[in-house]
Order: structure tokens, then C-alpha cells, then sequence
């Protein structure tokens, strides 16, 4: 998760510590349809 999205190892501990394994998947899909809707917004 944390190199899908350009961090490092200090973020990573920092961040990333509390997620668990298995877990990237869902908050990668989140962060995706996120994203997908944040285009559909008139407000950007």
C-alpha cells in the first residue's frame, strides 16, 4: 500500500503500522472510487 502510493519507510511505520495484512486491497478500492468520484465533482 504504502509503495502503491509513493511513501517510504519512515511513513510507512508511521502510518501504515495499524493496517492490517489483507486490508490494502479494500483501501485501495476505497481510495480508487474516491478518486473516480472526486472527477465526476463540478466543484474541481
Amino acid at each position: 500500500m504504502a509503495q502503491w502510493a509513493g511513501h517510504g519507510v519512515d511513513v510507512l511505520l508511521c502510518v501504515y503500522a495499524n493496517c492490517v495484512e489483507g486490508d490494502d486491497e479494500i483501501a485501495l478500492k476505497r481510495i480508487d472510487e474516491a478518486l473516480a468520484n472526486s472527477k465526476d465533482d463540478p466543484k474541481d
